[in-house]
């Protein structure tokens, strides 16, 4: 399937560039047409006033594999007495490891937020998607995006809120 650019694809979905992430590429707004047509329904029918905000879409190898290196050697720093193999596994709880597997690199990922007045709405610092130690308005807004994102059968990785997967293998597994 061919990968399209979010950029100027419905009125609704506006797209981060590559300066707001480390690892982010400049091919990020990219994705599967599919995963463009999906996002444009969650565009359409989010309530007024509320938009789609895309950070990262399609993800190229070799980004995936700095991205991962660079998290690993943070994490290395930080456990120095656990095995290695042990940190690798607990890094690629985050970034994935493209010598095992890479769902941006399909194009049927897409990490997302809410905006509201061009500002993105309150989710919370804490990373996995239910956790409870975020305030009652980034429960209400993660709550509005899970409900938008899932209508159009997207599939949530839950260590990362933000991150929806269509037609890739985390979906198939899901699904």
């Amino acid at each position: 399937e061919k990968l399209v650019s979010l950029n100027g694809m419905h009125p609704r979905i506006f797209v981060n560039g590559p300066e707001k992430n480390w690892f982010r590429s400049k091919y990020g707004h990219l994705v599967r047409e599919s995963v463009a047509k999906k996002l444009c329904r969650v565009a359409q029918n989010l309530p007024a006033g509320i938009n789609l905000l895309a950070y990262d879409g399609y993800r190229p190898l070799e980004v995936q594999r700095v991205a991962f290196n660079k998290a690993l050697k943070r994490r290395l720093k930080k456990y120095p007495h656990y095995p290695k193999e042990k940190v690798i596994e607990i890094t690629q709880k985050y970034v994935a490891n493209p010598e095992s597997y890479t769902f941006h690199s399909t194009g049927g990922t897409v990490d997302v937020t809410l905006l509201k007045d061009g500002k993105e709405l309150e989710m919370g610092k804490a990373y996995h998607t239910y956790d409870k130690r975020i305030s009652v308005a980034a429960k209400r807004n993660r709550a509005l995006l899970i409900k938008f994102m899932q209508k159009q059968d997207f599939v949530n990785y839950p260590l990362e809120w933000w991150h929806w997967c269509y037609g890739e293998s985390l979906w198939a597994a899901a699904n």
